[in-house]
């Protein structure tokens, strides 16, 4: 999957205002605008992006590769250094209907899967196991009465 220099900067910021909780207008006052028109308009790929917002950009967040955001890589994020984990990377973008989660690259196909989700399903699974083991004590109790 080819991104254009605006998509990628569309996907960083995304991120950003995942991990941050920020909204766009903040991330955007953070760069330098005043005005988060000005910025909707380079990462939609309206105005031509400043030589200099790769790498303003990437200053924001230590694990964002400039490299991602100039079109040199394809690796979203840093590797990360001995100890740390990869960030999740969630994209949910209603405006161009492709949403996805990975763990550091842009995959042409996937899901987004919310955290509250996953946190359901892992509680969930816990529980089950959990009555699992209750029956099967229950199970050998009983067989040792018979």
């Amino acid at each position: 999957m080819v991104l254009t220099l605006a998509e990628r900067a569309r996907l960083v910021l995304r991120f950003l205002m995942g991990q941050t909780k920020k909204t766009q207008a903040e991330i955007a006052q953070e760069l330098g605008y005043g005005n988060v028109t000005v910025l909707s308009q380079y990462i939609n790929g309206k105005k031509k992006m400043p030589k200099d917002l790769p790498a303003r950009i990437a200053a924001l967040d230590p694990r964002i590769n400039v490299a991602f955001l100039t079109g040199n890589s394809d690796e979203m994020m840093i590797s990360p250094q001995e100890g740390q984990e990869t960030p999740q990377i969630s994209t949910n973008d209603p405006s161009d209907g492709k949403s996805f989660t990975n763990p550091g690259k842009c995959p042409e196909n996937g899901i987004f899967v919310p955290a509250e989700l996953v946190q359901m399903i892992s509680d969930l699974s816990a529980t089950i196991k959990d009555q699992q083991s209750i029956i099967k004590t229950l199970v050998e109790a009983w067989a040792k009465r018979q």
